[in-house]
């Protein structure tokens, strides 16, 4: 590596003082996606990608010597990029002295940095017209004897009257211009006499401005603006918003569970702007490929082409493996999945190889093995399963109809493997450049590209899953039959507002409903711990898998619950409020939130009460893991009294605890009332798994009417009463179009099972026949439906009740069946199902924490999988 540094540190000495610039303390640009990638927009992912591969070809084809191999980063990008750039992203840069802003394609695969320029020839019809060197008072052409003409390859470069020319063809068009020196803006930092390209000439139309390189070549803005990392976070295309891009000493990823691999130089192309890692295993479910240093690694002598290997690039779509471990990855997906009966789809007609029929799920998702890929160094990045299994059509009515693998097979000719931006979505990867040029002898620099998993989140919620960490949960009211009645109460204030969601609509209801649902007399829910605050204090709040704002409440407070703890915001070191242009005060349902001179104002109405306060940001301890920058709302106002101080959300939305925090997995085992521990566990991260051989999965859902919800849906497919199987068809628990667009949820916030009218009936009907030698009871104080008189044994016969689920699973719920009421002996007296039909008119199903009690549930976010297995929470 000493004489790659040793290259490096002659190339800074040649560069004009002025393009080299201070780190300082970093800085910041934001990316744009330019298309989001729906179901429809796939294949035209898929054409671009295909373009930028058959360059790669040809760089093969024509790479007769490492000097000609050299030669073709850039050609190759412009057409990677500039062809309907579906899936790329756009940063903007500010250029000239008054400085005009451009939004241009990032490119880790390429160097040059160049827009359009007047007076132009042929331009593109572009979103910004082009730059005007002539009202810029820092521009300067560069002359051909400028030794940053000579970093352009020499088969696009001619010297004539213009300075130093360039024309690059590239497949249905070219780009021709001058090389030039300009001032610079990223974010708020500017850099003088930075050279880029003036195109005057270009051949295809795009909704770009043209291309800035940030690959490993003297040209590209990393190596001109002199800083030695940058990072960058890309949002999933189900995110709204921009993505972070990090440069210098901001570039920074401080959670514990970062990964590290070396960066590669490929002795085929020394040169070269790629950014090379060593791939050395993948893993498809429980099954190890038989990966060896051969499938991705580094080809030599003649015909190498590209020299092989596996390269990261922001600029390419999707993830291209070389036939050899493609097919390997294929074979595995294709005999995983088969066990699950499900149907091969042809998906040529989308660009895809690899295809399922989705609709057997329900519209929401087929079950999907895990992917891990390895890398040297014992990096190990265990894909989202959004980023490698994707919707690419669906059905007229807007369900999930052909879902297919996201990583195809690099063409014929190609031996090179690439890791695209899709499978970089929701991670922060840092790449650090300095590593390589520091004394660590033959060691490459290392580039942090398993970082911490996250969504919508800034950087400053970056944290470490560490190993996996733990926290308890305790249930605040034992459920003895006195309390019964409570329970249902309160679970009755919960689904009215599901109901009066329907009304209000589909987007804004979430939060609204969490606050009511569990603030109204918390009985049978199960509170969780937080420490909160430098120094630490903790707060007892509730456990609720149906929301997302975790929330306390703080002081000073106009009018707070009288039992709980109160969070001194003055006497924490650790506490920030969150202005209202953060992307998290913009994840607040719009209907509650406002802004003010206090910050990012909520305001949620609830039932007889409401809580009121603002977004700040704090340190959060679970357990014994602590977390920096976790955003949490600041409530100073509330309506109702009870024995907690607020709300953990564990949904699905940007604002809960599992998505600021990292967790791709977090599990629970409910201890039963009859246990004589109050404590439950709560595990996250590698601590959240499954291991008895009794495990049943089925895939969680996107409700289509709802495709933001923080809920987890699954699809409840059948119901066996004893042996009697139940008549359900696909539309009993499945979607609707109306209100909350049907489906169950599984909800750690409301006690007991809930069923839509139609599937409740059957089950009532089922346990009146099964059980007619039994009297019924009206129970109708108790707040149940369907009761009877208990036995003089107390002994009651009861059917059996198994709850049947997309993908095979089965549960045999236990916790169904309870004495709601004793007579003046203490003996039993009354028996109900604890199963309940759903009130009015909503059309939701929900499986609620007294039919999950002493079961070991997991909640799979990369895999998408919902998980359960009977245990003894005692013993995890």
């Amino acid at each position: 590596m000493a004489a790659t540094a040793a290259a490096i540190l002659a190339l800074v000495l040649l560069l004009p003082p002025t393009t080299l610039a201070t780190d300082v303390h970093g800085f910041r640009a934001t990316l744009t996606r330019i298309h989001q990638l729906s179901p429809g927009k796939y294949s035209a992912a898929v054409r671009r990608d295909s373009h930028r591969l058959a360059f790669l070809s040809h760089a093969a084809a024509a790479a007769g010597s490492k000097a000609t191999t050299t030669t073709t980063n850039s050609s190759v990008s412009f057409q990677t990029l500039l062809d309907n750039s579906a899936g790329a992203y756009n940063m903007d840069l500010s250029i000239g002295t008054p400085p005009v802003t451009f939004s241009v394609l990032a490119d880790t695969g390429s160097s040059l940095i160049w827009t359009q320029c007047a007076p132009c020839t042929k331009c593109a019809a572009r979103p910004a017209p082009p730059f005007q060197p002539a009202s810029s008072s820092t521009f300067s052409k560069l002359p051909c004897a400028s030794s940053l003409c000579q970093f352009l390859t020499s088969p696009y470069r001619t010297c004539n009257a213009t300075g130093c020319v360039y024309y690059y063809p590239y497949g249905m068009g070219f780009t021709a211009g001058y090389l030039a020196t300009e001032t610079l803006h990223v974010g708020g930092a500017s850099f003088p006499g930075v050279a880029f390209g003036c195109s005057t000439e270009n051949g295809v139309g795009n909704s770009s401005s043209g291309i800035v390189g940030l690959g490993r070549s003297p040209l590209s803005l990393v190596s001109q603006v002199g800083v030695g990392r940058f990072s960058y976070c890309l949002r999933s295309d189900m995110a709204a918003g921009d993505s972070p891009i990090l440069f210098g000493s901001l570039a920074n990823i401080t959670g514990g569970n970062v990964q590290s691999t070396p960066l590669l130089e490929n002795p085929e192309m020394p040169s070269s702007s790629y950014y090379y890692v060593n791939l050395t295993g993948i893993t498809v479910g429980a099954t190890d490929l038989p990966v060896t240093s051969t499938t991705f690694g580094f080809t030599r002598g003649a015909g190498a082409g590209l020299g092989g290997g596996t390269i990261v690039d922001s600029g390419t779509t999707l993830t291209y493996l070389v036939k050899e471990g493609y097919a390997m990855v294929k074979r595995a997906f294709l005999s995983q999945m088969a066990m699950a009966n499900l149907t091969t789809v042809n998906g040529t007609r989308f660009g895809f190889d690899l295809c399922f029929d989705a609709t057997g799920g329900g519209g929401g998702g087929v079950p999907v093995p895990k992917l891990v890929l390895r890398f040297a160094g014992g990096a190990e990045y265990a894909v989202r399963r959004r980023s490698y299994f994707g919707v690419v059509a669906m059905d007229s009515q807007g369900r999930a109809a052909v879902e297919c693998l996201l990583v195809l097979p690099a063409s014929e000719k190609l031996s090179i493997s690439i890791i695209g931006n899709v499978m970089q979505m929701d991670l922060h990867v840092l790449y650090d450049l300095d590593g390589g040029m520091t004394d660590i002898g033959n060691m490459a620099s290392t580039a942090a590209i398993l970082a911490l998993i996250l969504l919508l989140l800034t950087p400053i919620t970056l944290a470490g899953d560490l190993h996996g960490f733990r926290g308890t949960l305790t249930r605040i009211h034992q459920l003895s039959p006195g309390k019964y009645s409570e329970a249902v109460r309160r679970d009755s204030h919960r689904i009215a507002f599901l109901s009066r969601a329907a009304a209000y609509g589909k987007a804004t209801t979430n939060s609204l409903v969490s606050f009511q649902a569990l603030l109204e007399r918390w009985g049978g829910g199960y509170n969780m711990n937080l420490s909160i605050g430098t120094p630490p204090l903790i707060f007892p709040v509730v456990a609720d898998t149906g929301s997302d704002l975790i929330w306390t409440q703080c002081a000073p407070c106009t009018k707070c619950f009288t039992s709980a703890p109160v969070l001194q915001p003055a006497s924490s070191s650790t506490f920030s409020k969150l202005p209202c242009t953060n992307s998290f005060c913009k994840s607040l349902p719009s209907s509650t939130r406002t802004c003010n001179a206090t910050g990012c104002v909520y305001d949620y109405p609830y039932g007889k009460g409401y809580t009121a306060g603002y977004l700040a940001t704090e340190t959060v301890k679970v357990g014994d893991a602590s977390f920096p920058n976790v955003a949490l709302g600041c409530s100073t106002e509330n309506g109702v009294g009870n024995s907690s101080s607020g709300i953990a959300g564990l949904g699905r939305g940007n604002l809960s605890l599992v998505s600021q925090l990292g967790v791709r997995w977090f599990s629970y085992c409910l201890r039963s009332d009859d246990a004589d521990a109050a404590e439950s566990p709560i595990l996250f991260g590698s601590l959240a798994k499954l291991t008895d051989g009794n495990v049943q999965s089925t895939p969680l859902l996107k409700n289509p009417e709802m495709p933001n919800s923080s809920y987890y849906y699954v699809n409840l497919t059948g119901i066996a009463v004893g042996s009697t199987d139940l008549p359900v068809t696909g539309s009993t628990f499945g979607f609707t179009q109306n209100g909350l667009g049907g489906g169950t949820i599984v909800d750690s916030g409301t006690t007991f099972t809930y069923l839509v009218k139609e599937g409740y009936a059957m089950v009532k009907q089922a346990f009146l026949s099964q059980m007619a030698n039994l009297t019924t009871v009206n129970a109708t104080n108790s707040g149940f439906d369907l009761c009877f008189e208990a036995s003089a044994s107390g002994d009651q016969p009861v059917p059996t009740l198994v709850l049947r689920f997309a993908g095979g699973g089965g549960e045999l719920s236990t916790s169904y069946f309870d004495v709601v009421a004793v007579d003046s002996q203490g003996r039993v007296a009354v028996e109900c199902l604890l199963v309940l039909p759903a009130p009015g008119k909503l059309s939701i199903s929900i499986i609620g924490n007294f039919m999950q009690m002493d079961m070991h549930v997991l909640y799979d976010l990369d895999g998408e999988m919902f998980s359960f297995a009977p245990a003894d929470c005692a013993k995890l």
